[in-house]
C-alpha cells in the first residue's frame, strides 16, 4: 500500500482545509464510527482488488460483499479526487491492492469540476471514495487491519461485521420513542411496527452485513417469521427522522 493509517487524520485534515472540500473538521476516524447515521454511510460496503486506473478513477472487481446493492464478480468504477473534490486520489492504493472500501454512488461532481479531465466521465452505477471520514481498510493475509471500531484494528473477513458490532449499536441516536420504530415478540417470530404511521424506506441488513429486504414502507406491522435464525440491523428512514435497531430472530 502506498499510505498508511497513520497518515490518515493528517490527510483527511489537508483536504477538510483545502477550499474545494467541504469535510467537517471534526471527523470520525474509525471505519465503524464513519457508518453512523450522523454521518455519510456508504452505499456499498465491499471487499475488492483495484485493477487498474481510468482517468481520475479506478476500477476495482468486487470478491466479497459485506454490504450494498452490488454483487461478488462485479465491476465497479470508482471515481476519486481529480484535485478538487472531497475524494481519496485513486493513487492511494497500488494496481492489485486488495481492501475494504465504504463507496457512495457517485454524485457526479467530477462532472461538475472537471479540473481539466474529460467532461461527463462519472455515469449512473459508478461510485466514488470520500475522504471525509475512514471509507477503507487495509487487507492482507486473509485479514482486515486499520482502524475498524475504537480498540479493533484486525479481523478476518468472517468476523468484520461482527467486530463493529459494539461500536454500531451503542453509538446510534435514535429518533424519539413515541414516534419510532417498535419491535413486538409474537408468534413465530418479531414484528416491526412504526408508532406513527408514515411513508419510510426500511432495510434489514444480516451480522454481516448482507442486504436482505430493502423497501419502502407505510408503517404496517411487518411479521419478520420468514427471516432465519440470527441477529439483523433494521434501519428505517422517513424524512429527517431515522430509526437503528438490532432485531434477533429465534
Amino acid at each position: 500500500m502506498k499510505t498508511r493509517y497513520s497518515l490518515l487524520a493528517g490527510t483527511l485534515l489537508l483536504h477538510a482545509t483545502s477550499q474545494a472540500c467541504e469535510c467537517s473538521m471534526v471527523l470520525p476516524y474509525t471505519f465503524c464510527e464513519t457508518l453512523e447515521p450522523q454521518w455519510n454511510e456508504p452505499h456499498a460496503v465491499v471487499l475488492g482488488v483495484k485493477l487498474n486506473e481510468v482517468y481520475y478513477g479506478m476500477r476495482v472487481k468486487v470478491i466479497e460483499v459485506f454490504h450494498g446493492d452490488v454483487s461478488v464478480g462485479d465491476t465497479l468504477t470508482v471515481w476519486g479526487d481529480n484535485g478538487a473534490l472531497c475524494r481519496h486520489y485513486v493513487g492511494t492504493w497500488n494496481d492489485g491492492d486488495t481492501v475494504v472500501w465504504g463507496l457512495h454512488d457517485t454524485d457526479f461532481m467530477g462532472n461538475e469540476i472537471t479540473a481539466g479531465f474529460p467532461p461527463d466521465l462519472e455515469q449512473p452505477g459508478d461510485h466514488h471514495i470520500s475522504n471525509c471520514g475512514t471509507y477503507w481498510l487495509g487487507y492482507a493475509g486473509g485479514m482486515v487491519t486499520g482502524p475498524i471500531a475504537p480498540g479493533v484494528a484486525s479481523t478476518t473477513v468472517a468476523n468484520f461485521w461482527a467486530a463493529m458490532e459494539e461500536c454500531l449499536f451503542t453509538a446510534i441516536p435514535t429518533a424519539p420513542s413515541e414516534n419510532g420504530l417498535r419491535v413486538i415478540d409474537g408468534e413465530g417470530g418479531p414484528w416491526l411496527v412504526l408508532n406513527a404511521k408514515q411513508r419510510a424506506h426500511l432495510t434489514i441488513t444480516d451480522a454481516m452485513g448482507r442486504s436482505c429486504l430493502a423497501r419502502d414502507w407505510d408503517g404496517l406491522p411487518v411479521h419478520l417469521s420468514v427471516m432465519a435464525a440470527g441477529v439483523y440491523l433494521v434501519r428505517v428512514q422517513a424524512e429527517e427522522q431515522r430509526w437503528v435497531k438490532k432485531v434477533a430472530v429465534p
